[in-house]
């Protein structure tokens, strides 16, 4: 968990465990600072009366509520912070990633490479951003959501008709590498958006490997990458 996250939740707990006084009542009772200077056997005494707080309760109903502003403005500031990092991905780093997760299929084996390519805190899932494995026969061999494995998709269509899986295969045997464009739910949301995915074909092997940017088209993917 992030150091942030954790500021926050620390924060939060102390909040929640303070203590409100039940009948909260000025926090000043005293006259404004001043001195005074009595002078006894030569020797300067000073004394002083300062602002203090009425009761150690109204302290602490004011250290709960500035805790509690705090944790608030953290907590929004991480969540524009998720949603700022979700916009940030670019067709690049989904063409970056997917070469990455080839080159480890191709160098380590499906045995050690899928629960890396699958493991939702890893390297290779952030956010909508994820990689998914199928074979030539349109079979999901790896995907971030387990359920998945094992589905054959070439009957399978999106919301407008297309068959996806048909489509990767065709990339990944024609072009060897590409983008693909069809419609696919959010793993945060579950919505269903526009998706491109790139598409690379696993050398040596029957594999292809895809990860997709939400929200933007094939022709926009391509320009990007130009």
């Amino acid at each position: 968990m992030p150091v942030g996250r954790l500021l926050v939740d620390a924060l939060c707990k102390l909040a929640a465990n303070s203590k409100t006084p039940k009948s909260p009542t000025m926090l000043m009772h005293e006259p404004p600072l001043r001195s005074l200077k009595t002078w006894s056997n030569g020797s300067e005494h000073v004394a002083e009366r300062g602002i203090k707080p009425a009761n150690q309760g109204e302290a602490l109903m004011v250290r709960r509520m500035l805790v509690m502003l705090v944790c608030g403005m953290m907590v929004t500031a991480f969540a524009f912070t998720a949603l700022a990092d979700d916009a940030k991905v670019t067709p690049q780093q989904v063409k970056q990633l997917v070469e990455k997760a080839v080159n480890l299929i191709a160098e380590k084996g499906e045995a050690v490479a899928f629960p890396l390519l699958s493991d939702p805190n890893g390297e290779y899932v952030e956010g909508d951003l994820y990689v998914f494995t199928y074979n030539m026969d349109g079979t999901i061999v790896q995907h971030l959501k387990p359920k998945l494995v094992g589905m054959n998709m070439m009957n399978t269509m999106d919301k407008k008709g297309k068959c996806l899986a048909c489509d990767f295969v065709r990339v990944a045997k024609e072009e060897g590498a590409g983008w693909s464009e069809y419609w696919w739910p959010k793993p945060s949301t579950n919505e269903v958006a526009v998706k491109t995915s790139y598409i690379m074909k696993v050398p040596g092997k029957d594999l292809l490997v895809g990860a997709g940017v939400y929200d933007l088209t094939k022709e926009q993917a391509e320009a990007a990458v130009k």
